[in-house]
């Protein structure tokens, strides 16, 4: 078993209260009083909801802080033998079933249809299996992820018509309006499975 353990830099990232929002609400007021608002404004009466963001903790320079992660990834190339062996025996024993139907239908033995199409099928499931794999290998790649700093903004509101408890009415629905901002990036590892290209 080939395992790797490769260490890279992430970001800290926790779970932060960015504001507050009016609380969806059902009237029957169809009116719209305004469809934006301002952080910088008072909320307008009545209950409020929580908005949370998954912000990343800042150094005191404004970077983002990271931390140390370490990944252990199997770079081990895919198996022929293995992966023919289980599409073999799934194979086998679909072809052992669809061979009993077709063999009640044509007046063959059962155990007779069942084995010539578990063998039939058996064996061109693993056989096909095992060429798909042939020559595999595996190298670490890395992608690239942007850390995003949230702020909210204010919230949008829209309303709608519908129905509650029986009565006629409208939601009015208050959405976040939240800022995203691209503050670093970083990157991460993962194994990635390959065959090599042949040369002509």
């Amino acid at each position: 078993m080939k395992i790797e353990n490769v260490r890279y830099q992430e970001p800290v990232v926790q779970r932060t209260l960015i504001g507050r929002k009016p609380a969806n609400q059902f009237n029957d007021n169809p009116s719209v009083t305004r469809d934006y608002v301002t952080v910088g404004e008072v909320l307008p009466a009545g209950d409020t909801s929580n908005v949370w963001g998954d912000v990343p903790l800042k150094n005191n320079d404004g970077t983002p802080q990271m931390r140390e992660t370490v990944a252990s990834l199997d770079l081990n190339p895919r198996s022929p033998l293995k992966y023919g062996l289980i599409a073999g025996g799934i194979g086998l024993a679909v072809g052992a079933l669809t061979g009993l139907g077709f063999a009640s239908g044509m007046g063959v033995a059962q155990w007779t249809g069942a084995l010539t199409g578990g063998l039939v099928l058996g064996t061109l499931a693993g056989g096909g299996a095992a060429l798909a794999v042939k020559g595999d290998q595996v190298k670490v790649v890395w992608t690239e992820h942007q850390i995003t700093d949230h702020k909210l903004l204010g919230y949008k509101e829209f309303v709608g018509p519908g129905e509650k408890d029986g009565r006629q009415g409208y939601f009015h629905r208050f959405v976040p309006d939240v800022q995203e901002t691209v503050i670093g990036t970083y990157s991460t590892p993962s194994a990635k499975h390959f065959k090599q290209e042949a040369r002509s």
